[in-house]
């Protein structure tokens, strides 16, 4: 019976040492090279979202109260580039965020699109948005 169970265990250690491997040391660099990459593209997705899409909530505001004045042509003509502006930046926040662009139909809601996806879970994976 010991022979059996010597060649069990030898059996078992073998399968064990073929599944064993060392940890290769480049792989550890080139895990820590793409997560280094995704925080960055996802930094920069982040700062493109503000910087097109704040002054683009601020121009639909400029271009409602020219709607109510005088300039009703210009100022509709404002809110739809404007719009386009939010939707960019919306798009660019909700990649940021791990979330799919189709995310970015939130800015016909303005502001309250921006609170909305403000609230929303962050799925990326970094903890940097």
């Amino acid at each position: 019976m010991p022979a059996v169970w010597l060649t069990i265990n030898s059996a078992d250690a073998r399968i064990g040492l073929r599944a064993y491997r060392s940890p290769d040391p480049k792989d550890a660099f080139r895990t820590q090279r793409k997560i280094q990459r995704k925080a960055t593209v996802i930094k920069r997705y982040n700062n493109l979202s503000l910087v097109i899409a704040i002054p683009g909530i601020i121009l639909q505001i400029v271009g409602r109260v020219m709607m109510d004045g005088e300039q009703e042509m210009l100022g509709a003509l404002i809110t739809l580039g404007a719009t386009g502006m939010v939707l960019v930046g919306f798009a660019f926040y909700a990649m940021a965020k791990g979330r799919s662009p189709v995310w970015c139909l939130a800015a016909f809601l303005s502001l309250i699109g921006l609170i909305i996806l403000a609230l929303l879970k962050d799925e990326s994976g970094v903890d940097e948005v």
